[in-house]
């Protein structure tokens, strides 16, 4: 059984600060497109999640960002490129989010940066319930441009689990050489894990698979598990 979201948090998504002020105002247009834009983009990520992207109609879309259909094609030549777009952002954010954890861990045992990193993705999408139900199952149901844009955004995170392997070597770490194929497969079972999680658990319960995640890479790695004596980890 599906377990949609039921709260609309998008804490991957910028406060746009609901509404712009009706009639005259001082905002500059530029403050006014990107408040617009991200209205949409956030309506784009809950009507999906919610309704479903197949269901979903421009005229959704533009109810929920409070913009007419006017604006909307002033930004988006349709549903599909709103959603792209939407995804772009969505795994923008969560690429930042986890090179801001790895960074936060810098100079410790490359097993902490991994975990951090690890659970820096989890805490996202676990925050943002409309918009991990959007980008890891309703993509599935969108065609295949939409799934041409899932396949790039993996190409994100294999590059992360790259540096992460780089990392490890600068160590000293016998790491094994790791195939971009095995890269993939990693990260689209984790993905395959996800969704499980958000239609049987939801949303909440994705921190809990964060140590089977570090396990697997650990063993995709060739390295021993277990945490490494003396390191320290960031929350």
């Amino acid at each position: 059984m599906s377990s949609r979201p039921s709260a609309p948090t998008f804490a991957d998504l910028p406060d746009d600060g609901g509404p712009l002020p009706s009639g005259r105002h001082r905002l500059d247009p530029e403050q006014v497109r990107a408040s617009q834009r991200g209205r949409l983009l956030r309506a784009a990520l809950w009507t999906a999640a919610h309704k479903g992207y197949p269901e979903m109609t421009i005229g959704d879309l533009v109810e929920r960002a409070s913009v007419s259909r006017r604006t909307f094609y002033e930004h988006f030549t349709g549903k599909l490129d709103c959603f792209l777009a939407a995804i772009d952002y969505g795994v923008s954010d969560v690429v930042i989010a986890i090179g801001a954890a790895e960074t936060a861990v810098s100079g410790q045992d490359w097993r902490v940066r991994l975990r951090s990193g690890i659970r820096a993705y989890l805490k996202v999408l676990a925050a943002a319930p409309e918009a991990s139900w959007a980008i890891q199952i309703e993509t599935l149901r969108a065609g295949n441009e939409v799934l041409d844009k899932v396949i790039e955004g993996r190409d994100q995170f294999l590059l992360l689990f790259r540096a992460t392997h780089a990392y490890a070597r600068s160590q000293g770490s016998p790491v094994v050489d790791v195939s971009d194929e095995l890269l993939h497969i990693l990260v689209g079972g984790m993905a395959d894990v996800i969704r499980a999680c958000l239609r049987t658990r939801g949303a909440a319960a994705l921190p809990e698979l964060e140590d089977s995640m570090v396990e697997a890479t650990l063993a995709i790695f060739g390295v021993p598990s277990g945490k490494p004596a003396g390191a320290v980890e960031t929350e």
